[in-house]
């Protein structure tokens, strides 16, 4: 499970491109949602997810803007029982005001 930017969603296109290459006639599926990516080859139980989190940890809406809650990691319940996770952020963290997502 890639989990990140988009340099994450770079390597996991890259790696699904490698994986149904190497098997072009076997079934998969693709399914997309709003943070979550998910490419499957069943025939070989292989399954690599893609989840978009630019700072991994939870973002808020108050007052005074968007918060980053460190404390906070709700979607990393989608990480539960996943075998191999990739983690990617730096891209944004020195980003400033308007330019940060």
């Amino acid at each position: 499970m890639f989990v990140g930017d988009s340099l994450s969603k770079n390597q996991y296109e890259s790696l699904i491109c490698l994986l149904h290459s190497s098997v072009p006639s076997a079934n998969y599926t693709m399914v997309r949602t709003a943070s979550l990516s998910t490419f499957k080859i069943t025939e070989y139980e292989i399954t690599v997810m893609l989840q978009r989190n630019v700072y991994l940890v939870d973002v808020v809406s108050e007052k005074i803007g968007r918060v980053l809650k460190l404390d906070s990691l709700e979607s990393s319940k989608a990480w539960m029982g996943v075998d191999t996770l990739i983690f990617n952020t730096w891209h944004w963290w020195n980003r400033r005001g308007t330019t940060q997502p």
